[in-house]
C-alpha cells in the first residue's frame, strides 16, 4: 500500500523515505488488493481470535460440551509424555535433505524454463501501449494480431474479455516496448479491422501509454516493495522467537519465502503470462500467507521446547512440531485453494483472463507455501543447528 497508492496516503507517508527517490507513479488494483487485504487480516484476527474465543468459552460452561475431543484433543488427557497425540507419526526431519532436493529441482527447472522460454514483461515494467476495444461477436484472434502487427510494426498480445452485467466484448492490444501509438496509426488500425472484421463491429475503448523510464521506475519500485517486505518478515521473526532462534529462524523462514517466489514466477514463465501489477501482487500475497503457516510452526516448536526442556533432541523436537501443525496447515491451505480455484472456474468460464492470471500463480505458491513452511524451513533450520553443534564441539 505505501508503494503503490496515493502519495498522500498514510501508507505512503510510513515509507515515504523508501519509496520517495521512484517518484509518484502508483497501481490504483495492487494498491486497492492491499487494502482490501489488510481489512481481511485485522477482522479475521478479531473474529479468529477474540469472538472464537468468547464462544468456546461460553460452550465450555456446558457440562456436555467440556469433552476435550469435540475441541480436538485426546479423548483423555494425559501426561505429554504419555499422550499418543505427542508422538510424531511421520519421519520427516531424517528425509530432510530429499525434501530440500526437491525443492533444489523445482528451482532449476525454473530457471531453466526462464533461460529456455524467455521472460516477457507487460507495458507496466517494459513501457508501451495499450488498447481496449470492444467488439460483437466471435472474433478472430490470430487474425486481429497479425493485422496488428502489420499496421502498428509491433508485436502483439491479445487478452479477451467480457462485462457479465452487460454481456459486452472487449480485447486488450498490449504492444510492449512502443513509446505511443500515433493517431494515424490508430485510424489505420481501426479502419483495417472493420474492413476485415465488418461483423464484429469494433469500437475503441480506451487507449492508454506506458513511457520505458516510467516502466523501468515502476519495476524497480516493485522490486524494492518486495524486498522490504522480506525484510520486514526478517525483523518480525527475529524478534517474536528471539528464545528459540531469533535471527536464524527468520533467515530460514526467508529462504523459504524467496523459494516460494520463485515457483510463482515460474508460473508465469511457463504460462507465458506478462510480468505485470498481478505478479507483484501474487508475490507480496504469497509473502504474508506463508510466512503465516511459518510462524505458526514456530509457535509450535517453542511451546513443545518449553514443555520437553531439553529431554527430547532437536531434530526430533522439530519433526514432532511439523506432526503436530501437519493437518492444521494442509486444512488452511486446502480451504483457500478452493475458494481461489472456484474464482479460476469462474474467470475461465467468463473469460476473465486478468483475474485467472492472478488467482492460478497465487494458488500455486501457497501450495508452495505450504511444502516450504512445512519441510524447507524445518530442514533447513536443523541442518543449520547441527552444524552449529559440529562447530563448537570441534
Amino acid at each position: 500500500m505505501g508503494a503503490f497508492g496515493p502519495t498522500d496516503g498514510w501508507a505512503a507517508k510510513l515509507f515515504t523515505l523508501l519509496f520517495r527517490w521512484f517518484g509518484p507513479s502508483t497501481a490504483g488494483t495492487i494498491y486497492s488488493f492491499g487494502c482490501t487485504l489488510l481489512v481481511g487480516v485485522l477482522c479475521n484476527f478479531v473474529f479468529g481470535v477474540f469472538c472464537s474465543r468468547v464462544l468456546i468459552r461460553g460452550a465450555s460452561r456446558v457440562k456436555a460440551l467440556r469433552n476435550p475431543w469435540l475441541y480436538g484433543g485426546p479423548k483423555q488427557l494425559g501426561k505429554p509424555e504419555t499422550d499418543p497425540r505427542q508422538t510424531a507419526k511421520y519421519e520427516i526431519i531424517k528425509n530432510r535433505k530429499k525434501l530440500l532436493g526437491v525443492s533444489g529441482v523445482i528451482i532449476a527447472l525454473v530457471l531453466v524454463c526462464s533461460l529456455v522460454l524467455g521472460v516477457s514483461m507487460d507495458i507496466q515494467f517494459k513501457g508501451g501501449a495499450m488498447i481496449t476495444l470492444g467488439y460483437e461477436g466471435e472474433a478472430d484472434l490470430a487474425g486481429i494480431g497479425s493485422l496488428v502487427e502489420q499496421t502498428v510494426g509491433s508485436g502483439v498480445s491479445i487478452q479477451t474479455g467480457e462485462n457479465v452485467a452487460t454481456g459486452e466484448h472487449s480485447l486488450t492490444l498490449t504492444l510492449p516496448g512502443m513509446d505511443t501509438v500515433s493517431t494515424e496509426e490508430l485510424d489505420a488500425l481501426m479502419t483495417g479491422l472493420a474492413e476485415q472484421y465488418p461483423d464484429n463491429a469494433f469500437a475503441q475503448l480506451s487507449i492508454s501509454n506506458v513511457n520505458p523510464t516510467i516502466g523501468g521506475e515502476f519495476l524497480r519500485k516493485s522490486m524494492v516493495a518486495v524486498l522490504a517486505a522480506i525484510v520486514l518478515i526478517l525483523i518480525y521473526i527475529g524478534v517474536r522467537f528471539r528464545k528459540i532462534g531469533g535471527l536464524p529462524a527468520g533467515v530460514m523462514a526467508v529462504i523459504a519465502l524467496i523459494n516460494d517466489l520463485i515457483v510463482v514466477f515460474g508460473v508465469f514463465v511457463v504460462l507465458r503470462i506478462p510480468l505485470n501489477g498481478n505478479f507483484i501482487a501474487a508475490m507480496l500475497t504469497i509473502l504474508g500467507y506463508s510466512i503465516n503457516d511459518t510462524v505458526v510452526m514456530y509457535d509450535r516448536i517453542r511451546e513443545n521446547r518449553g514443555l520437553y526442556e531439553n529431554k527430547m533432541p532437536f531434530d526430533q523436537l522439530v519433526n514432532l512440531s511439523v506432526n503436530q501443525s501437519l493437518r492444521r496447515s494442509v486444512n488452511t491451505t486446502v480451504t483457500t485453494c478452493l475458494a481461489l480455484f472456484t474464482v479460476c472456474v469462474v474467470a475461465v468460464v467468463f473469460g476473465l483472463d486478468s483475474i485467472f492470471t492472478f488467482v492460478l500463480p497465487l494458488m500455486v505458491g501457497m501450495i508452495s507455501g505450504l511444502y516450504t513452511s512445512l519441510f524447507v524451513t524445518t530442514s533447513l533450520w536443523v541442518l543449520w543447528n547441527e552444524r552449529k553443534k559440529s562447530k563448537k564441539a570441534s
